[in-house]
């Protein structure tokens, strides 16, 4: 077993031995431990503490060093700031901060670049919308140039992200507004810079999920994780997908737009007309959502063709009340409101 129990963690391996850094405990109290597994030994050990605690946050090993990105406090601050955990010495240091606050997204590492896959700024309560990047300089650990890059196809914190012959694999995610998790599978090609979807996952998956390369296999594992992003139930299977880049003809991401998904009236009393756009043909789940998160009505799930698709839902259906529709697929994932009146 662990020292103790604790959450909102990520672990980084280096040489036989898994870090773990923060997080929070069953009383709710943000932590500043720093514990290694030794594999051999199958025993746990203290190591020196980070400077400041932290949950949330991205962790990973690079060239004998653990690198602790971003994080947040859980209540009202998120953080910008990057420590180093150098193993040899066993000291920390200040790294290059983050252009902004960072949680709760997916981080991977290939290279000397670490991948920050959407994710939540607590101080300005934005999602975001696209991947970031840290180029560690291998001169100066301490040195990382930040960037922002490709934008994704949608917002999305509490994603899953790993790396794997030079692709970065980003799976599920939450979208903060309106509290909605995804299905979406997408790959980073570093080299090219392009952005693909491949097949979508069986579950929408989110929040304090996993997800695992087996390199040398070609292989990506998607571990338990919760559904629908209230923490009830967290799922307790995983899914692997083999050869991921082949699994299915990928296709570019169509990055999300405003006018994929179009519902008129807005506010009406009838019949409401929903309808939504493709780039090219795939699959597509159209789902009408209540004011409090749960799904009332799916209206389409299948293979959609590319052009405008357009169907209705009749205030029949639904008592009075505020919805959401949300289009999820095909590289698009755009939600609309719209409200059943008297």
């Amino acid at each position: 077993s662990m020292p103790s129990a604790r959450a909102f963690i990520q672990g980084a391996y280096w040489d036989e031995k898994i870090y773990v850094i923060g997080g929070m405990n069953s009383n709710y109290v943000i932590l500043n431990t720093n514990e290694v597994y030794d594999i051999a030994s199958d025993s746990w050990s203290t190591l020196a503490p980070i400077p400041q605690g932290r949950a949330g946050h991205g962790t990973i090993a690079y060239n004998g060093n653990i690198y602790v990105v971003g994080g947040s406090n859980l209540s009202a601050t998120g953080f910008t700031s990057v420590s180093r955990y150098n193993i040899a010495s066993g000291t920390w240091s200040q790294a290059t901060s983050l252009p902004q606050a960072w949680e709760m997204g997916g981080c991977a590492l290939w290279d000397n670049v670490i991948y920050l896959c959407g994710g939540y700024d607590r101080n300005a309560m934005t999602t975001y919308g696209h991947i970031w990047s840290g180029t560690i300089d291998p001169g100066n650990p301490d040195n990382i140039t930040w960037a922002q890059r490709e934008p994704l196809p949608f917002l999305t914190g509490y994603s899953g992200a790993t790396a794997m012959d030079g692709n970065v694999y980003i799976l599920g995610g939450f979208d903060e507004s309106f509290r909605l998790g995804t299905r979406q599978f997408l790959v980073y090609q570093i080299s090219v810079l392009a952005l693909l979807e491949l097949a979508l996952y069986p579950i929408a998956i989110t929040r304090n999920h996993m997800v695992v390369a087996r390199r040398g296999h070609n292989q990506v594992y998607g571990v338990a994780g919760d559904a629908d992003g209230n923490y009830v139930e967290p799922n307790n299977y995983y899914y692997k997908i083999d050869d991921p880049m082949g699994i299915n003809d990928t296709k570019s991401v169509q990055v999300m737009s405003e006018n994929a998904l179009a519902v008129y009236p807005s506010i009406g009393q009838g019949q409401v007309t929903i309808s939504f756009t493709l780039s090219h043909a795939g699959q597509v789940d159209l789902d009408v959502y209540n004011a409090i998160g749960h799904k009332v009505i799916t209206l389409y799930d299948g293979i959609a063709t590319q052009g405008t698709t357009t169907l209705t839902v009749s205030g029949n259906d639904l008592p009075t009340g505020t919805y959401f529709v949300r289009a999820h697929g095909a590289g698009i994932q755009v939600t609309k409101k719209f409200v059943i009146s008297q």
